[in-house]
């Protein structure tokens, strides 16, 4: 599920990803 986020991770978006992943 985090696949799809990780493909948008740009700049800021990276640290959201983590989050996500995390979550």
């Amino acid at each position: 599920m985090g696949e799809t986020k990780t493909q948008t991770v740009e700049g800021e978006d990276k640290k959201s990803n983590e989050i996500w992943l995390n979550a």
